[in-house]
């Protein structure tokens, strides 16, 4: 258990370090890393997506090729004219100026199914935001989501970017995400909707407090919102509740702790 604990602190120091350096960067800097990055991304889509077909057995390697396109090209030509240093709104009616502030370490959890074009993106949308990224893959993903990390990661270096921006743990376990999922440093868990009980589960048998927040890639709290929903505790008693909340006739989401609500914000 101490070498669990001993491994996610050295990953996260590691992080935290990054995210430190990462917090000076200007637009300008943060830009051509992420353009240096989508560009070997977008480079690799054939070789990575035949990589995730032989590794997992799942799918067309055709099909993953586009999904590789998808992850690289159309999520950098939608984020690279977006503003995420320093002042990104000023309105002046209500005298609010909002400040893009970095969030710090982000665990990104990673399926099976889509483990390149998840890997791509998630990595994308982190160093857009001056985040460091630490990437967890499945265990039948581990190489092909290794080689993704290992074409970002040159990429992003060569570029200027801080060391460890981007992290992957390579020998993962349940304890160690555990371990890494609970741990004060981290800032942000990025998964998809199919991850979410378990997730939550975990944070709340971890003692992490609010402040630890899960983000799903296609799903907050309901079947097709893509925007954040919060909940509060008198919402039961809501008539229009089933409105937002998918609850299966097994799980009944109001048994789960508070924490799972406070955490998904």
């Amino acid at each position: 258990m101490n070498t669990i604990k001993q491994q996610a602190n050295d990953i996260l120091f590691k992080s935290v370090i990054a995210a430190g350096e990462f917090q000076q960067f200007d637009q300008e800097a943060t830009d051509k890393i992420v353009k240096n990055v989508f560009r070997a991304g977008f480079g690799s889509r054939i070789k990575l997506a035949k990589m995730a077909k032989q590794e997992t057995g799942i799918g067309v390697w055709q099909h993953k090729v586009l999904k590789n396109v998808l992850a690289t090209q159309l999520v950098y030509e939608n984020i690279k004219n977006q503003k995420t240093v320093g002042v990104i709104k000023n309105d002046e009616m209500s005298g609010i100026v909002e400040i893009a502030q970095p969030l710090g370490p982000i665990f990104a959890i990673i399926p099976v199914t889509n483990p390149t074009s998840t890997t791509l993106y998630k990595i994308l949308i982190s160093l857009k935001t001056r985040n460091p990224i630490i990437i967890s893959p499945p265990r039948r993903a581990v190489n092909c989501c290794t080689e993704a990390v290992n074409v970002c990661y040159e990429a992003a270096l060569a570029a200027g970017a801080p060391e460890d921006c981007i992290q992957i743990i390579h020998e993962g376990s349940r304890e160690l995400t555990h371990a890494i999922m609970s741990h004060q440093s981290l800032a942000l868990t990025l998964a998809r909707w199919q991850h979410w009980f378990g997730l939550c589960l975990c944070l709340f048998l971890s003692g992490c407090t609010s402040t630890q927040q899960i983000r799903q890639g296609s799903c907050y709290l309901g079947k097709v919102s893509h925007k954040p929903a919060i909940i509060a505790c008198e919402a039961k008693k809501c008539p229009n509740i089933s409105n937002i909340l998918w609850c299966g006739p097994v799980l009944d989401l109001f048994c789960l702790p508070r924490v799972c609500f406070d955490a998904v914000t």
